[in-house]
């Protein structure tokens, strides 16, 4: 544990969660979520999620390392107002950076940082960084700096499919973000056709829909109980035990549903 204290972290968590929950297919997309790890997936899970365009959830991806930010950031940033002793020491908006910089970069580790995940520990520490010194944040200049850092550390990820989809579809997400989320989600769809159908040759018809569902249920439920199981792993196993069994309990229904989307026919 000592020598290898990041992979003994992931080693435990990914034991609690095989020991509280008995369904291998949730179990398995658990441990993607928790700690990045998809050695459980096995070829038909991976289909359902490639047969409904949602393989990018599967594992900590980019959109849950920034949601994951955003909470620390957000929360940071309104208790921290509350005491004016604080507030005289160092500004809310400073020490909200910080802490959200901090969970980032743990989080980001924690993930075995794929290519989503560095592109987004970097934009979004840029972001912070700009926050922290009250500089306006131009979204595209993060993005741009993202993508020429790991170009130049890792140039074989210009090969990898998951690294221009990343890309793409955050830059989609920018360009479409004032139109609202249906906007953005179509703008993502049709930005990303020609992209897919170069690297993977078939588009899903029911890509839209299922993100509609996927994205929001995974981000905003279970992703948020799989994380505190994971930090409460550490210190209390059997509340940890129960969250994870909650966690498996709240992604049953989303399963189902794209296991069902995923027996329409595709165009190929």
């Amino acid at each position: 544990p000592w020598r290898y204290p990041l992979a003994h972290l992931r080693a435990s968590i990914i034991h609690c969660i095989l020991q509280s929950i008995s369904s291998p297919i949730l179990a398995a997309i658990i441990i993607a979520l928790c700690v990045g790890s998809r050695v459980y997936l096995t070829p038909d899970i991976w289909k359902t999620f490639q047969n409904t365009g949602t393989s990018h959830l599967v594992a900590i991806s980019g959109l849950h390392v920034g949601l994951v930010a955003m909470m620390i950031f957000f929360i940071i940033n309104r208790l921290w107002r509350l005491s004016p002793a604080l507030l005289l020491r160092i500004p809310a908006q400073r020490m909200a950076s910080l802490g959200a910089l901090f969970v980032l970069i743990s989080y980001g580790c924690l993930s075995g940082l794929s290519y989503p995940t560095q592109r987004a520990v970097i934009m979004i520490g840029a972001v912070l960084w700009a926050k922290w010194r009250y500089e306006r944040v131009v979204l595209w200049r993060p993005l741009f700096f993202s993508f020429v850092l790991i170009v130049i550390l890792q140039p074989f990820a210009l090969v990898s499919p998951g690294f221009w989809l990343s890309f793409f579809a955050v830059g989609f997400l920018i360009y479409a973000a004032k139109g609202g989320w249906f906007h953005s989600q179509w703008a993502i769809f049709l930005g990303l056709l020609p992209v897919t159908l170069y690297f993977f040759h078939k588009i899903s018809l029911i890509l839209t829909l299922a993100n509609l569902i996927a994205i929001p249920w995974i981000s905003f439920l279970v992703v948020p109980s799989c994380l505190i199981a994971s930090v409460l792993s550490l210190c209390h196993l059997k509340v940890a035990v129960i969250l994870f069994k909650l966690s498996a309990i709240l992604l049953k229904p989303l399963w189902l549903c794209l296991s069902y989307l995923s027996a329409i026919p595709n165009i190929v």
